[in-house]
């Protein structure tokens, strides 16, 4: 027994210095063990294993130095810190305490996005992957090349239009593109973009896929209600939204380490001049009053029409629709929307949708609202993401209402 004596000290003191070293980095290892046995349960596997092995390489350092106190204390410090930074966030977000910034690195830490001044971020020209690809103009492909001979139809959303978790040839606007063989309809949808971008996109960004459209279509709503509840929101989005989508698309600078604090230290104080959001909300607001992100939403609506029809630009916009099965009788948050519970949301969505409604017939322009009841959970991957079932019949569903909207030949 002499080898542990050497190892871990041979006097009564530096016993027992010892012992706490172990038993605090035993504590450590079990949680990093729990975390493993959870991931094979599919919880957590957004976390790359680069993280894991970050942490076990530290504690193999704290033993190698245990005789070394100050060596020892320090990776075992350390240790603690990365999986208190690591984990708190994540636990505050699951928990639905406090929406927070991760630190952890992702298991797929591809770039779609690339920072925009005024969009916060656009898809990266000519980006190529399995599922999504994008075209030179940052627009999303479709099945069939854009053609740019043929009469534009320019479609406008956030992530249900980009339609992530599908390949290109399967999205809802692709399948548009298809069904109007004399037309080319571009996929100008970016994960997050609300009507606040929409504005800008409509104004300034209208022929990005390569020639002025003919008429634009708007699948939009969802990503306004997040705002729901947020206090003092900013007109346009400002001090929430629009700060989240740094993370949300990935174009913060960081090096996606395998170490939590040096990711929130580059994130805040070193190669990164984008800031997070920090938002304050009421939890449990009652949906049905009064809140600012319908008198914006309505006013970014109001100037999307006004610049269409000075342009002679037809306008449709379509009601959102979400996984109202999967949301009803679930008092959840899903982090997207933050004091807005998952039983709450649909209901939200719908107040959102018949506000739209009304501005279509007081500024007379086309709307369609499809019935959420032709939808069922097998349309859906998620909240509200189609599935390729789901955009063939939303696509379907809708062709009608874009040929007389967009008046079509």
């Amino acid at each position: 027994m002499s080898w542990i004596k050497d190892f871990l000290g041979k006097d009564r003191e530096e016993l027992l210095t010892s012992s706490f070293i172990l038993i605090v980095l035993l504590s450590a290892l079990s949680i990093i063990f729990i975390l493993l046995l959870l991931r094979l349960t599919g919880e957590g596997a957004y976390v790359s294993f680069s993280y894991y092995i970050y942490l076990f390489f530290l504690s193999f350092l704290v033993l190698i130095f245990i005789r070394k106190r100050i060596l020892s204390y320090f990776f075992l410090i350390t240790l603690i810190l990365e999986l208190l930074f690591g984990l708190i966030p994540i636990g505050l977000d699951k928990l639905h305490i406090i929406n927070m910034q991760w630190f952890v690195p992702r298991a797929s830490f591809e770039k779609k996005f690339e920072f925009h001044p005024m969009l916060g971020a656009i898809p990266i020209p000519e980006y190529n992957s399995h599922e999504a690809n994008h075209t030179k103009e940052s627009t999303r492909k479709n099945k069939n090349k854009f053609d740019k001979s043929k009469e534009h139809i320019a479609i406008f959303g956030g992530s249900t239009t980009y339609d992530i978790g599908l390949y290109d040839d399967d999205t809802w606007v692709s399948l548009i593109d298809e069904l109007l063989p004399s037309y080319s309809v571009s996929n100008n949808g970016v994960p997050g973009y609300s009507s606040a971008e929409h504005v800008i996109q409509t104004a300034f960004y209208p022929d990005r896929a390569g020639k002025m459209p003919i008429c634009n279509i708007y699948f939009i709503g969802w990503n306004d209600i997040r705002n729901f509840g947020i206090k003092n929101l900013d007109s346009g989005y400002a001090n929430f939204h629009l700060l989240s989508q740094y993370g949300n698309l990935r174009v913060r600078k960081s090096l996606n380490s395998p170490s939590p604090i040096l990711n929130l230290l580059l994130m805040n104080f070193g190669a990164n001049e984008l800031p997070l959001p920090i938002e304050e909300g009421i939890l449990n607001k009652d949906i049905a009053s009064a809140d600012m992100v319908f008198t914006f939403a309505e006013r970014n609506i109001k100037n999307i029409i006004a610049i269409n029809k000075e342009r002679n630009i037809n306008s449709l916009f379509i009601a959102q629709i979400l996984n109202k099965s999967m949301l009803e009788n679930n008092d959840d948050i899903f982090g997207w929307v933050p004091y807005v519970r998952n039983n709450d949301l649909w209901p939200l969505q719908k107040r959102f949708n018949d506000m739209v409604n009304k501005i279509a017939k007081e500024e007379e322009f086309f709307f369609y609202y499809p019935s959420e009841d032709l939808f069922t959970e097998k349309d859906f991957l998620d909240h509200g993401h189609f599935s390729k079932e789901g955009a063939s019949k939303f696509a379907n569903l809708i062709l009608p209402k874009v040929k007389e909207s967009c008046n079509l030949k």
